[in-house]
């Protein structure tokens, strides 16, 4: 893994950015943001991502959002080597390797991932996985991905991606941790 987390700070203009697109798209009682994250991508992962996009002729990009649980302590993560290594742990599955078409449900249609255009639907797929034993003070929090989608399907108000290569999906580089 050689991705990198960045929190920004509350007055850049990339925070600023991504805060007024998530409260302008949001449509329901609007969440606090707690931080907003820039996430940069393994090498190897971007490269898979741009070699595919070389390969498509005529290709739609869409910017969408993918709500996922945690079973760490999101609260405070900041950098990659607080990562934790729990196998359910969508938080930090995606910022490791990107999304898995290997940890999406299976919906008796087949396994897809799933995108929002609207930041609220996929906040309710947000929240903590409990894992025996331990216990998170951050259970009120969540986790949202702003991300660059390439040829997602559009179903019902959402987009899938059925494919196992993940390197359809990357991820824009965000994560607004809202608190519930």
């Amino acid at each position: 893994m050689n991705s990198s987390i960045t929190p920004l700070v509350t007055n850049s203009p990339e925070y600023n950015s991504v805060s007024a697109n998530f409260r302008t798209q949001f449509q329901r009682t609007l969440p606090k943001i707690h931080s907003i994250l820039k996430i940069k991508m393994s090498n190897q992962f971007m490269n898979r991502f741009e070699n595919f996009k070389k390969q498509k002729m005529n290709y739609s990009k869409l910017l969408l959002y993918h709500g996922t649980k945690y079973s760490c302590n999101i609260k405070d993560l900041k950098s990659t080597e607080m990562l934790c290594s729990h196998l359910k742990c969508g938080v930090c599955g995606i910022i490791k390797n990107g999304p898995k078409l290997t940890m999406a449900n299976n919906n008796g249609n087949g396994r897809f991932i799933w995108f929002a255009p609207l930041p609220h639907v996929s906040h309710g797929y947000t929240g903590i996985i409990s894992v025996p034993g331990q216990i998170y003070p951050t259970s009120k929090f969540g986790a949202i991905f702003m991300m660059d989608v390439i040829d997602a399907t559009p179903f019902q108000s959402c987009y899938i991606v059925g494919n196992e290569e993940s390197r359809f999906i990357v991820p824009l580089n965000i994560i607004p941790k809202t608190v519930k």
